[in-house]
């Protein structure tokens, strides 16, 4: 298991980056990823959240390196299965979630 990331309550909308966790991961290795969503006080509304791994370390996550969507309506766990490219620099490696309201997805990190 790679990690699990949750928003608080009522969920963050926006940019989180989660940069104060440590993981090894292997290069062409796939690992499980978890993002915890939840509602607070009976507001349900559609939640949209995207991810960027800054695979190649230069400080910007480009589209190229988005590595999940999903959309949910109610408290939820997402799961992905992030593969590791075989060519990924060694080192520290930087995450972007991003959570919205509605369900557009957003290519731009």
């Amino acid at each position: 298991m790679l990690g699990t990331y949750s928003s608080a309550c009522p969920p963050v909308v926006g940019v989180q980056e989660f940069l104060n966790y440590n993981l090894i991961v292997n290069r062409g290795g796939s690992h499980k990823i978890r993002h915890q969503v939840g509602f607070c006080n009976g507001d349900v509304t559609t939640l949209t959240g995207d991810g960027w791994i800054d695979w190649n370390q230069n400080h910007i996550f480009e589209k190229s390196e988005k590595v999940w969507t999903y959309r949910t309506e109610n408290s939820a766990t997402y799961t992905a299965i992030i593969v590791v490219p075989a060519n990924a620099p060694l080192g520290t490696t930087r995450m972007r979630l991003q959570v919205r309201k509605g369900a557009s997805s957003h290519n731009d990190p």
